[in-house]
């Protein structure tokens, strides 16, 4: 038997090597050092030596494409190496990007199989892709031109492989293909909102089909059995990565729209797709759109609660400021009441996201410690919220600038300073704040009233008083008399 077909974990074992020492002697084999194992000898000739290199290169390709990180990092390593038997820079970058990127992973480990053993497996691929159009192979060297990895990036050829694949029926390929097609930032040169549209259609289509055939083989041998029909649910929320991500892009372009693509907003469907993915992974941004549509759309406040609370514990910003708006101002006509205990519990969350905190919940923990809501009435922890709110960068709180005037306004813990709270009005009143404008009005009204007052007072301290003057003195005024 063929040295390179042979169990490279079999052949070790039969030699005394631990299990625990399989990837090690692997890289040693590659690197040609007969010290350190005894599968390597002097007694071998060099066609052997090879060959059992070549199985080792084998065994070490298939373990990393079943997603061994430690094969990884060996594999990336040794074929770098200048001692190695095999050396290819092309592939040793390719297995390093593996380790973190999940999507050239997982397209490895759909190509690897049958062509381990190949002495230069990318160009194997390569040939694959250019002359067979295999789907799998196609993706892979799509995904390895749109991101520059071992090859020079290529966007329009990357495209093209991807466009190959996904004709061919692969749904991971039509996923990647859609989100660039969708992406007129980072793609803009084929940018095509309707064909990404199209091309998630298909891939959620697909998944679709494949779930419900494999929920139709499951039961066709266990009719009757309440235990298979509830495997089969299960089975149809378990989702591939690529599948998730198709409905979880799905969801957000239903739920947000595309007025230049012409994609209008459908909340039903946005709300159809997010919940797939909210069951089956927990993704948090699904989540938000199942608990933003329930409450808003289908009037179910306690499913619409459960749901934007999964998402807001996992940090959701939108999650967590729509469930500290719910709280603090409460649902008319529901049984969710005012409760400031937890409107105070979600704005604290909310101020602590990254960068600078959500401007909404320190505007509420503002009011609430300003009034004594749910807290003990503290101005100063009042005036600190307000602040942050005022200050947001993107999305400063209009309010909060007006709450700062009028703190000052009033004298709320320290003296009335009206050219401070006038600032802090014309902050507001630059945005369109109507109450900061009319409080201006009221400013500048006292202002004028308090310049009169001033006029009247000064006016009044340089007027002379009346003098009377004698009938008898000719109506000249009497000398003084002299002084002795």
């Amino acid at each position: 038997m063929n040295i390179i077909d042979s169990d490279f974990e079999q052949l070790a074992s039969s030699k005394g090597v631990s299990s625990e020492l399989f990837l090690l002697t692997a890289v040693e084999l590659i690197n040609g050092t007969s010290f350190v194992h005894p599968l390597y000898n002097e007694n071998l000739d060099r066609t052997n030596q090879s060959e059992l290199a070549r199985c080792a290169l084998k065994y070490l390709r298939k373990k990393a494409a079943k997603g061994d990180v430690e094969a990884k990092i060996k594999l990336s390593t040794v074929l770098l190496s200048d001692i190695a038997v095999h050396q290819d820079s092309r592939e040793a970058e390719i297995w390093a990007r593996s380790v973190f990127d999940r999507r050239l992973s997982v397209a490895l480990a759909n190509c690897i199989e049958g062509i381990e053993q190949e002495e230069d497996l990318f160009t194997t691929v390569l040939k694959q892709a250019d002359e067979q159009g295999h789907a799998a192979m196609c993706h892979l060297v799509g995904l390895v031109l749109l991101d520059g990895v071992g090859l020079p990036r290529d966007v329009e050829r990357g495209v093209d492989y991807l466009k190959k694949a996904a004709n061919a029926g692969h749904n991971g390929a039509r996923v990647e293909l859609a989100s660039i097609l969708g992406d007129a930032f980072k793609y803009p040169g084929v940018h095509n909102i309707q064909e990404s549209l199209s091309l998630y259609e298909k891939a959620a289509s697909k998944q679709i089909e494949d779930n419900q055939n494999n929920s139709t083989n499951g039961t066709s041998n266990n009719t009757g059995n309440n235990n298979i029909r509830s495997n089969n649910n299960n089975t149809l929320r378990r989702l591939t990565a690529s599948d998730a991500r198709a409905l979880t892009d799905l969801a957000r372009l239903h739920y947000e729209g595309n007025q230049d693509g012409g994609v209008p907003r459908d909340r039903e469907k946005a709300y159809r797709y997010a919940r797939r993915v909210a069951e089956a992974t927990g993704e948090q941004f699904c989540q938000y759109i199942v608990g933003d549509v329930l409450l808003h759309d289908k009037k179910d406040a306690q499913q619409a609660i459960f749901w934007l609370t999964q998402s807001g514990e996992q940090g959701f910003p939108l999650a967590i400021e729509t469930l500290s708006r719910v709280y603090y101002y409460g649902l008319p006509n529901t049984r969710i009441k005012k409760d400031y205990e937890q409107a105070h519990e979600w704005c604290l969350k909310g101020d602590d996201i990254w960068p600078s905190g959500l401007g909404f919940c320190q505007t509420c923990l503002g009011d609430m410690y300003r009034s004594g809501l749910g807290v003990p009435k503290d101005l100063m922890k009042s005036f600190e919220y307000y602040q942050k709110a005022a200050s947001q960068q993107d999305a400063p709180q209009n309010y909060s600038r007006f709450m700062l005037g009028e703190m000052f306004y009033k004298g709320e813990g320290w003296p009335q300073n009206y050219a401070l709270a006038s600032e802090y009005y014309k902050l507001a009143a630059a945005e369109n704040y109507q109450p900061a404008k009319e409080r201006l009005d009221q400013l500048a009204v006292l202002e004028e009233q308090k310049k009169a007052e001033q006029a009247a007072t000064e006016t009044a301290a340089r007027r002379k008083p009346w003098q009377f003057w004698t009938l008898f003195g000719g109506g000249s005024r009497r000398k003084p008399a002299a002084t002795v």
